[in-house]
């Protein structure tokens, strides 16, 4: 009867496009029970049907040679939820992840939490999200072939996170499609610049330095245009020497600063809630 608990994360890190991401402090909980069939409790009635826990816990069973009959059927509780749904925040990893962990481990596959993470990023999409809230921390990570090829990296203590969660959903499908299909070679060059020298800047904890570092072009400018007060909030953060951008494909956004003075985005309380992180930790598992 595994308990596994799950960390949110903000993923397309600064310029860390599909490549670099962070696990934060709010924490889903799910516990996993042998069950004589498969339910699910503690969830919200729309997502009942078509569960990514549940789906991802079949799935991979399935994918390594169990029947429907032969794999262990389990009641999913989720009993604890602090990643906003729909908000850029790493919901759905966390969600496939749990799945996947806790079908690895009721049905004895003997897979490494490693493989587990190179499985559920194949589901995901995105194994900057998945292999930040598998292992904690900021993590960069690569696919060649069909191995997944990850590093983490160092955060100085110097620097303190908060988010800007938007009161509403976001419309995932839009804010993917709104991206293009190519970039200019400019845009390139501007952005592998900026990558290369952000892992030493983020372990040093050389603020000035980051300002100039995370500035994106590849997904911001074709975002920004679904993200509530976009621009308003670039102006806060700005007159506030504070660092902002999109977490995940949005709607929520990503704040980092050298105080942990996050005081003066209480201007945008009518559209967002603002809320102070940390970095997460892995997946716990009891």
């Amino acid at each position: 009867m595994p308990l596994i608990k799950v960390a949110a994360t903000t993923s397309n890190f600064a310029v860390g496009f599909d490549a670099l991401g962070m696990a934060l402090n709010l924490y889903n909980k799910y516990e996993f029970t042998e069950s004589d069939r498969f339910s699910l409790a503690g969830f919200d009635l729309e997502y009942l049907a078509n569960n990514l826990v549940l789906e991802s816990y079949k799935n991979f069973c399935l994918d390594n040679g169990l029947t429907l009959k032969q794999m262990k059927k389990v009641k999913v509780t989720l009993l604890n939820q602090e990643i906003p749904i729909e908000r850029g925040l790493g919901s759905s990893a966390a969600c496939i992840v749990a799945g996947v962990i806790a079908a690895n481990l009721m049905n004895e596959l003997h897979y490494t939490l490693s493989e587990v993470a190179a499985y559920a990023s194949r589901i995901e999409g995105h194994p900057d999200n998945v292999f930040s809230a598998m292992f904690g921390g900021l993590n960069a990570t690569f696919k060649q072939d069909n191995q997944y090829i990850n590093e983490k990296l160092k955060v100085s203590n110097k620097l303190s996170f908060a988010l800007l969660i938007p009161n509403t959903k976001g419309n995932t499908e839009e804010l993917r499609e709104a991206l293009p299909s190519t970039v200019s070679l400019e845009d390139t060059v501007f952005h592998l610049g900026r990558t290369i020298q952000l892992p030493s800047a983020l372990a040093s904890g050389d603020f000035s330095k980051l300002k100039y570092l995370i500035q994106d072009k590849l997904h911001e400018q074709y975002r920004k245009n679904s993200i509530p007060n976009y621009d308003f909030v670039k102006q806060v953060a700005e007159n506030s020497d504070v660092i902002s951008f999109i977490s995940g494909s949005g709607p929520s956004i990503s704040l980092v600063s050298d105080n942990a003075d996050f005081s003066t985005f209480s201007v945008l309380s009518d559209t967002f809630k603002l809320v102070p992180v940390k970095i997460g930790e892995g997946v716990v598992i009891k």
